[in-house]
């Protein structure tokens, strides 16, 4: 099958369209992270947002390629040779940016509602993970407790890791 058509699209046109693309590749990189995370429910499966995410970036480098077709192989190589060059920067900046996180001690007071809390000290990034870590720890220790029904809360921040 000839792609004519979709070749001959103006370039804006094809802009426009991978701008709804990205824009719904966004939207399936943070449902799968909902699946995946669990903390905000979402009646999708893990294996579903994977799928959805893989079909929209499939849309997204559809949409690149119609955008770079008939354009000179100079400049198409220029663009992706650009690419390649700002991904290794923008790789090496986040591997510096996550060097320099300081873990940090937190003292989390777990258990359920009806019980006295147990304070356990974990090391993490921010609160978050913290209190996820704690509330796993209190099961481990309490196994007849359902995780669904432990809390826990940050009592407090402590010096750097």
């Amino acid at each position: 099958m000839e792609y004519e058509l979709v070749y001959g699209l103006p370039k804006a046109e094809v802009l426009a369209q991978m701008a709804e693309e990205l824009t719904e590749a966004a939207q399936a990189a943070l449902k799968l992270r909902r699946a995946m995370d669990g903390g905000n429910p979402t009646p999708i499966s893990v294996d579903t947002g994977m799928n959805n995410l893989i079909e929209e970036l499939a849309d997204c480098q559809l949409c690149e390629d119609i955008f770079f077709h008939g354009m000179a192989t100079q400049c198409v190589n220029h663009a992706y040779r650009e690419i390649d060059r700002i991904k290794s920067e923008k790789m090496e900046r986040w591997e510096t940016r996550l060097e320099s996180a300081k873990m940090r001690l937190y003292a989390v007071a777990v258990g359920t509602k009806d019980t006295i809390k147990d304070i356990i000290t974990v090391s993490a990034i921010n609160p978050a993970p913290a209190k996820k870590l704690a509330k796993e720890l209190y099961h481990k220790i309490h196994p007849t407790t359902p995780i669904e029904q432990i809390e826990a809360d940050i009592v407090e921040r402590g010096r750097n890791w």
